[in-house]
């Protein structure tokens, strides 16, 4: 079991980035295999859970609340990224704010099913992509800015 320690004194909030794994959907030209491929293992969710139920007992006992940011690989491609989400979600210490950064490339449905506890949807468009994908990708955004106007969705 890893003990969870803090180094930032007073503060109320921690944030957190977190690299929910290394699988990605894509091989772009630029992003290194130290941080994608399509073959590392997905964390479990039972494993993922129990990271957040320590989380909360260490926020608890220090008296402060947290955000997460998810990244990846692409935090899409996890077949457990609802339930991941929810959990983070329905955390007593977690602050309302819920960052993900996605390629954008998977299905609008799966999207629209997690803007149910995201709160931050960041695409990062990959202009290696062919220009019926990046236009499908933009289209996505376009949709979900219009049927999520308290969220952020921004295209980077």
């Amino acid at each position: 079991m890893h003990k969870i320690t803090s180094r930032w004194g007073q503060h109320d909030e921690l944030k957190i980035e977190w690299n929910l794994g290394k699988r990605c959907n894509y091989d772009c030209s630029y992003c290194s295999p130290a941080i994608h491929d399509w073959n590392s293992p997905h964390h479990s969710l039972a494993v993922i859970k129990g990271f957040i139920n320590r989380l909360d007992v260490w926020m608890q006992q220090h008296r402060k609340t947290f955000s997460i940011s998810l990244t990846g690989g692409e935090p899409f491609v996890h077949p457990e990224i609802l339930g991941i989400l929810e959990t983070i979600r329905s955390s007593k210490y977690s602050e309302p704010k819920l960052i993900v950064t996605t390629n954008g490339s998977l299905p609008l449905d799966l999207y629209r099913r997690a803007m149910t506890w995201v709160t931050n949807l960041t695409i990062s468009l990959h202009l290696e992509r062919s220009n019926t994908e990046i236009e499908s990708i933009l289209q996505k955004a376009v949709i979900l800015n219009q049927e999520y106007p308290n969220s952020w969705i921004n295209v980077q």
